[in-house]
């Protein structure tokens, strides 16, 4: 197994269902900066797809969001089981996702890309802005460019330093070899997006 595998996970070893729990401070790194750029706003009610064990829905519930979250596999108490690709519609009074989504969601039966997650969130009724937390590369390939420019990639969030998703949220030693960034998409968004970088290390 290459070092990048025993963190982010390739191929056969991967985690079950894509699980790697995101750090708190990736998190609230984000919020912050959605909050100082006018982008989330206070109390706002947030879809949390991908829930796996809490670890987003928990920072968010701190900064003052309720949170609906789903997922394919029970991993927390509060959530319902759900496939996102099953969902049409928003939450009742809800227009905002945040989630770490898988890197190769299974969608009817078959693994796909993350532009599949995005096409399919685009689709969604009611959905107005969604946060990705995704590898830097997501940005490459020219059928995945197409994707997020009709998504509407309004903002990428990039840190300045590699942060580590760990297997299963299982910590070892070392970290992340793997550069990540989120990606902020507000539906209709047309102009060319920006990047801003943003770092977890005044939430360490």
């Amino acid at each position: 197994m290459t070092e990048a595998a025993r963190f982010i996970g390739a191929g056969k070893d991967r985690a079950k269902d894509d699980f790697y729990p995101t750090p708190p401070e990736v998190t609230e790194a984000l919020l912050d900066a959605l909050v100082k750029d006018g982008l989330l706003p206070a109390g706002c009610p947030v879809w949390e797809p991908a829930c796996g064990d809490g670890a987003i829905a928990e920072v968010l519930n701190v900064y003052g969001h309720d949170t609906i979250n789903t997922d394919i596999t029970q991993r927390m108490q509060d959530m319902v089981i759900q496939d996102f690709f099953e969902v049409p519609y928003m939450p009742a009074g809800c227009n905002t996702i945040i989630t770490n989504p898988p890197y190769q969601p299974i969608v009817k039966g078959k693994k796909r890309g993350v532009e599949a997650w995005i096409e399919h969130a685009m689709n969604i009724d009611g959905l107005e802005s969604m946060s990705l937390l995704l590898k830097t590369t997501a940005l490459a390939g020219q059928a995945r460019c197409k994707v997020l420019e009709k998504a509407g990639l309004h903002t990428m969030y990039q840190f300045r330093h590699r942060i580590t998703l760990y297997k299963e949220g299982q910590k070892k030693g070392g970290s992340g070899m793997i550069d990540f960034a989120w990606f902020h998409f507000v539906k209709g968004h047309t102009a060319a997006p920006l990047i801003k970088w943003i770092s977890t290390e005044d939430y360490l």
